[in-house]
């Protein structure tokens, strides 16, 4: 695998970043980038941006995640963002995947592979991201399976299976809902009606009020259970 990065990191010197505008975009090596031995990590995350470095790279929300995960001894955490166009159409003719930044790795060798997803338009961004990488676009539905049987394995975990099956439920009712709103209803203006905030849905704007709070405060007791609960579908586990 070793002879495999320093190809893939000759490939794109050579064959890449002398044909795109802005090269230096491409390369990593910032103040404060992490890069850690990758055969020594238990857990390796590529944490995905679906937007240009230049944008990606000033993101807090992910400078975060990236710093807590690298703090972890067992985990190592790299990143990577959605190439300009000339640069991804260069990619497809050479033939190179969508690689890390710190160490040029092809991203489909990850472990885990996240994306931080900040509105609707970067939605082709993470298919053309999920293309270019060599990952298969509902890997990340699939995958959500392997989660909940990790979980039913786990006798302690029984309770997230619980709570994923609610969940999921909960959230085919109000796609349905929306699907029936849009395209079976007819619009009636006479039969639209103000929003009504019933006591249950306060209580449960404030739950998620409160814990997006709380999770952007204290974040490291979300991931250290994230990543304990993923680990026995992870290799070694």
């Amino acid at each position: 695998m070793a002879e495999e990065n320093a190809a893939l990191t000759e490939t794109v010197s050579r064959e890449l970043l002398p044909f795109v505008t802005n090269p230096a975009q491409y390369v990593g090596g910032e103040v404060n980038a992490v890069t850690k031995d990758w055969h020594a990590a238990a857990v390796r995350f590529c944490l995905a941006f679906p937007d240009t470095y230049a944008i990606g790279m000033s993101h807090l929300g992910s400078a975060i995640i990236y710093a807590v995960l690298n703090d972890r001894q067992d985990t190592l955490c790299e990143r990577t963002y959605a190439p300009w166009p000339d640069a991804h159409d260069r990619m497809r003719q050479a033939g190179i995947p969508l690689f890390s930044w710190e160490s040029r790795r092809p991203v489909r060798e990850f472990d885990l592979v996240g994306f931080s997803l900040q509105y609707e338009m970067l939605y082709t961004n993470v298919l053309a991201m999920l293309s270019l990488g060599g990952i298969p676009p509902l890997a990340g539905f699939v995958g959500k399976f392997h989660l909940f049987w990790a979980a039913v394995e786990d006798s302690s975990l029984w309770w997230l299976v619980l709570l994923g099956a609610l969940m999921s439920v909960v959230s085919l009712y109000y796609y349905l809902m929306v699907i029936r709103q849009m395209y079976i209803l007819e619009d009636s203006p006479a039969e639209r009606s103000p929003l009504v905030i019933n006591p249950p849905l306060a209580l449960a704007i404030w739950i998620c009020v409160i814990a997006t709070v709380a999770i952007g405060v204290w974040p490291r007791p979300l991931f250290e259970f994230a990543l304990s609960a993923a680990a026995p579908m992870l290799p070694g586990g």
